[in-house]
């Protein structure tokens, strides 16, 4: 197979025309990677979030970049005004968003508390903003910050 290379490209904002309906792609900045993109179908208020957010589940972060993320996600959620079809997971509503994007900054926070000194890696943990989920899957995200912390991460 041969990759059919992208004949369009933007920075922040394109329209893209799907039948009668005109359709906004956006990238707020970087999250889950440097270059995930929302869609919004305005006419539907309906907000297509990626792996930007996921719902029944922590957000991935194993590619990700952990204190550009909150920003990001605040955008996200200033977007969501209907349905919010995250990258995993239910479909939910803003209020979904704004927890999530809440908790995305929580993580932040618990990793520059470690790289400061104010508490330990297992301090994090144990005070994640994801409580349902496994220790080791609270751990990655804030070792990925920690790595963005000490500049190992572009």
């Amino acid at each position: 197979m041969v990759p059919d290379p992208p004949d369009r490209t933007f920075s922040e904002t394109a329209f893209v025309d799907v039948g009668d309906r005109r359709v906004e792609l956006r990238y707020l900045g970087r999250g889950h990677t440097d270059h995930d993109i929302v869609v919004v179908v305005s006419d539907a208020a309906v907000l297509f979030v990626g792996d930007l957010m996921e719902n029944d589940a922590v957000p991935w972060f194993g590619d990700g970049y952990p204190l550009d993320w909150p920003e990001t996600a605040l955008r996200v959620a200033e977007l969501a005004v209907g349905v919010v079809v995250p990258g995993h997971g239910r479909h939910a509503g803003s209020a979904f968003a704004d927890q999530q994007a809440a908790s995305i900054l929580a993580l932040a926070e618990l990793a520059r508390r470690v790289h400061r000194g104010e508490m330990t890696l297992d301090d994090a943990v144990r005070a994640t903003p994801f409580p349902d989920y496994p220790a080791e899957e609270i751990r990655r995200p804030i070792q990925r910050a920690l790595a963005q912390l000490r500049g190992e991460l572009d």
